[in-house]
């Protein structure tokens, strides 16, 4: 495997974040039992809005993308105050085990101390959240809150 390299995506990375996005985040996204439709005009708006308003820094091995992680600015419902959310963050794959996470991550923490704001990141996957959790709590993120979902498809206590 080659040395992992990271940088600010330009307008030229915008197709290769898209191919990443559609091609190796969508396929393992599901939500209970439901693989959602994917909407690729969609998409490639949020990645064209995230460049624009935000930031997106990608990790490439030297032959292809292997990560990317899209900030934005958000305030919260309660207050006028933003802080960095993000559209997304995903490795793929075969690039789980070597440091492309890690450094996508440092990106950002070393962003969000330049902007002066706090950094969130939501892991909307429930596949090996444990690691995760785990993962982000070592490089020193800490757990807020989270997200919960209910599949009707899904078997459950009755209320």
């Amino acid at each position: 495997m080659n040395l992992i390299g990271v940088q600010k995506a330009g307008p030229g990375e915008q197709q290769a974040v898209m191919d990443l996005l559609t091609g190796k985040f969508w396929p393992e996204h599901r939500l209970g039992t439901r693989q959602l439709a994917m909407a690729p005009q969609k998409i490639a708006t949020n990645i064209s809005n995230e460049m624009a308003s935000g930031v997106v820094y990608i990790a490439d091995d030297g032959n292809e993308l292997v990560g990317t992680i899209g900030l934005h600015p958000f305030a919260p419902w309660w207050t006028d105050e933003t802080i960095l959310a993000d559209g997304w963050f995903f490795i793929a794959p075969e690039h789980r085990r070597t440091n492309a996470a890690r450094l996508l991550l440092r990106m950002a923490e070393e962003h969000a101390r330049d902007d002066g704001r706090i950094a969130t990141i939501g892991v909307f996957n429930s596949h090996d959240s444990d690691r995760k959790e785990q993962f982000f709590e070592r490089l020193g993120w800490k757990r807020i809150g989270g997200w919960y979902m209910l599949d009707p498809a899904l078997p459950r206590e009755p209320l």
